[in-house]
């Protein structure tokens, strides 16, 4: 499999835009856009905004997250 048959994933490719609509002291209301997704990403507070952002992270591993779930049980690894 060379580097043509897999999405190679940069600093660029998981750039996000966050728009902001409107904010107050409990609440943030905007709109996240990424190219992975579809339509925007509506969210009603900052952790949720947050959240995704991981998520789409996530899903693309990069960037690789700086902690990782540690455990002292036998679990298989993926």
């Amino acid at each position: 499999m060379g580097l043509d048959d897999k999405e190679v994933v940069t600093a660029m490719s998981v750039k996000m835009r966050a728009e902001i609509i409107s904010y107050g002291p409990d609440c943030l209301v905007g709109e996240l856009n990424s190219k992975y997704l579809e339509v925007p990403y509506k969210f009603s507070s900052l952790i949720r905004m947050i959240e995704k952002m991981e998520e789409i992270f996530d899903s693309k591993g990069f960037p690789e997250a700086f902690l990782s779930p540690r455990t002292f049980k036998d679990m298989k690894r993926k």
